[in-house]
């Protein structure tokens, strides 16, 4: 699997065009299963859990689903705060996704 930079949002958005697993020299990777939900809120994590069979991608930062692919919703990005770095991760996917000028649900 091949390590990425978020300088550059492109990267991670042709990691996200594919569905491709990756990583970066940090705390953000991809891949195509779940680990576990993290420091995910309650009904995020209950609605995440609930569509574990649907789910096809997830974007982690640490340990967190700070984004994830459905194969019926499309993108899911939650509307939640966490760390700076985390909030940085999230600020990439979400321009990644614009570039790609995919739609994703808050």
């Amino acid at each position: 699997m091949a390590t990425i930079t978020t300088r550059h949002y492109t990267q991670v958005a042709l990691k996200l065009r594919f569905l491709t697993p990756f990583r970066t020299h940090g705390a953000l990777r991809g891949d195509t299963f779940a680990y576990g939900t993290g420091r995910l809120p309650a009904d995020w994590r209950n609605t995440f859990t609930a569509r574990n069979g649907v789910i096809d991608y997830v974007i982690y930062s640490y340990q967190t689903p700070i984004a994830w692919h459905d194969k019926e919703s499309g993108w899911i990005v939650p509307d939640e705060s966490y760390s700076v770095t985390t909030s940085r991760h999230q600020g990439t996917v979400r321009a990644a996704l614009t570039y790609l000028d995919l739609d994703y649900a808050e």
